[in-house]
């Protein structure tokens, strides 16, 4: 940062430019670790076969923490696959929670009934 300020170069960012890729890893992780895929992986590395039973996204209750870019492309490929979906922000946007039928709750609620949590805040 300090030789950018140096020669005058400026760092910029632009919201929501990878929201479709963070949004289609987000689902990849889901079906990851509903289908037990990480295990299952590191037993068979290790020569143990289990035959694991896993469970399938479809409708499932997803709570989605963070309403920004990424989780409004997110909300709507879960619709493919007919999951329910609750929705916390300090923001509200009910507008787009009534067209794309989201629930917005607040977050204890929405841990408390969501089989899934995915996170979409910033980190400060």
């Amino acid at each position: 940062m300090a030789a950018m300020a140096r020669r005058g170069v400026r760092l910029g960012w632009t919201g929501g430019v990878n929201r479709r890729s963070v949004a289609e890893l987000a689902i990849a992780f889901m079906i990851s670790l509903l289908r037990h895929i990480p295990l299952a992986s590191r037993e068979l590395r290790d020569g143990i076969w289990n035959n694991r039973k896993g469970r399938q996204l479809s409708d499932r209750t997803v709570g989605i923490v963070g309403c920004g870019h990424i989780w409004k492309d997110l909300a709507s490929l879960l619709r493919a696959f007919e999951c329910r979906v609750l929705v916390n922000d300090i923001i509200e946007f009910p507008e787009f929670y009534a067209a794309h039928q989201l629930e917005p709750v607040g977050l204890e609620n929405l841990l408390r009934r969501a089989d899934i949590v995915t996170l979409h805040v910033p980190l400060k």
